[in-house]
């Protein structure tokens, strides 16, 4: 169908599709500010082709065309909607005004050519789908987000760079030839994300924001090029790569001081507790060649504090050029006597108090009265002159040792009383002991060797001692239970 006229023609009604699926096309060839307000074709009963071939405005009020084959735009275009455009391939050469709407092109043949020449502007989000090409060749100035759900959008020597975001999902790709084929280059205050692919390279210009994944996930590039300014933005929500905390991954090399002032800012947000030793490769460095450059306040080999947590740096991690934060033990230790449960008896604990992972060190002078059972500690150790007791409890208050804890936990200098039940589980490291006194149970449960160093009960008899799993315990000359 060919709907023609030198003057404004208004199409209204809520469809126009065609009677059988891919069968009929239709072209609008008129002059004048043209109304189109129908839906164009679907997905039972798509049209063949559509031309939009209009010397006037193209004033659009539908959301959706649908075609089999192809879509044709050669006139200026305003959305009054969000349009979504579904067809194999798409020509565009008309300006489009977003108005404050998305468009969203949906190009589904792998092997078509799809040329975007039109400049889009206003303000909007564009949105490329389907496992197609799209061809940007013209400079555009929408304001709103670039999202490539799939398939590859190619920015033909043309920049896009008051868009606010670009995000690429996994499995799409953003290529770019800039003139010299080098790069896409990222100026200031635009932001890229995502988990697909940028392509050849990756300039990140001062201002400007890298935020891999979405929450969290992998970003993938050629070379990648960044300097002081450009910020990094990481999340880390468990151990995985790309599923648990974000990473970038650069098939090149990797500069993060490119304009020479310092380097590139990394701004974390780690929403778990990981266990020391845990290694978060955030930049997999594929090439040969060693990374150059280093974060503002992450110098390679550094112990950094993120969240009261510990993480050792490194530039040559990985397989010998990665960026990687390894978590390493808090040295938690008092700084008065007072309750285990009491902020203010510690300090450089990675929470208020001793939390998982931390170890700990009871300083000479102190002593420290175990109210609440604690965390898994990675290392415990008493000095000479410092001192431990346990508080009276309902059922019992457990000393417990972390599965992978590497420090030994060695309370020889303490003389503990007992006003309570208390369990020490500590399955992977030596237990050392010195005296313990108390009407209440005694529990020990290692897999290693446990020494008492002093005696047992020689003041008040414990109720009982009980050893479990395979405790190999060394008793005093004195044990009175």
């Amino acid at each position: 169908m060919t709907s023609s006229g030198t003057g404004p023609i208004t199409f209204g009604g809520a469809w126009i599709r065609s009677e059988v699926s891919g069968e009929d096309g239709l072209t609008i060839v008129t002059g004048g500010t043209n109304l189109i307000n129908p839906v164009i074709g679907d997905n039972n009963q798509a049209l063949k082709h559509l031309n939009l071939n209009t010397t006037g405005l193209a004033s659009l009020n539908g959301n959706s065309f649908t075609t089999t084959e192809y879509v044709i735009i050669n006139s200026p275009v305003v959305l009054n909607d969000d349009l979504i455009i579904n067809t194999h391939e798409i020509q565009s050469y008309g300006t489009i005004d977003l108005n404050s709407h998305g468009l969203s092109i949906n190009n589904t043949e792998a092997m078509g050519v799809s040329v975007v020449e039109s400049v889009i502007s206003g303000t909007g989000d564009f949105v490329k789908s389907g496992v197609g090409l799209i061809s940007l060749t013209s400079d555009s100035t929408y304001t709103g987000e670039t999202r490539v759900m799939g398939g590859t959008l190619y920015l033909a020597d043309i920049t896009i760079e008051n868009s606010s975001e670009i995000y690429v999902a996994q499995g799409a790709i953003l290529d770019a030839d800039t003139g010299s084929g080098t790069a896409i280059v990222i100026p200031d205050g635009q932001t890229v994300s995502g988990e697909g692919t940028f392509e050849p390279n990756l300039i990140l210009q001062v201002g400007s924001i890298v935020r891999p994944g979405s929450s969290p996930g992998a970003l993938s590039t050629g070379a990648l090029s960044a300097g002081t300014g450009t910020i990094f933005q990481i999340e880390i929500d468990g151990p995985t790569a790309g599923l648990e905390y974000d990473q970038l991954i650069a098939n090149g090399n990797v500069h993060l001081d490119g304009n020479g002032l310092g380097g590139a800012t990394l701004g974390l947000t780690i929403n778990y507790l990981p266990a020391n030793g845990t290694e978060f490769k955030l930049i997999d460095n594929i090439s040969n060649d060693l990374t150059i450059g280093q974060f503002l306040g992450f110098s390679h080999n550094s112990v950094v504090d993120i969240n009261n947590m510990k993480f050792a740096v490194s530039y040559t991690g990985g397989n010998g050029n990665d960026f990687t934060l390894t978590k390493v033990a808090n040295d938690c230790e008092t700084i008065t006597s007072g309750l285990w449960s009491t902020s203010s008896t510690w300090t450089n604990c990675s929470g208020s108090f001793p939390n998982d992972f931390d170890s700990v060190t009871i300083k000479s002078g102190h002593e420290v009265t175990l109210d609440i059972n604690s965390a898994s500690l990675d290392g415990f150790v008493i000095e000479a002159g410092g001192d431990f007791a346990v508080a009276t409890s309902v059922s019992g208050l457990t000393l417990s040792g972390s599965e992978n804890n590497s420090n030994t936990f060695d309370l020889s200098q303490a003389s503990i009383n007992l006003e309570g039940d208390f369990t020490i589980d500590v399955t992977t490291r030596d237990i050392l002991l010195n005296t313990i006194d108390g009407a209440f149970t005694f529990t020990l449960n290692s897999a290693q060797d446990t020494k008492l160093m002093g005696e047992i009960g020689s003041v008040s008899p414990l109720q009982g001692l009980i050893t479990v799993s395979y405790t190999h315990l060394t008793l005093p000359t004195i044990c009175s239970v």
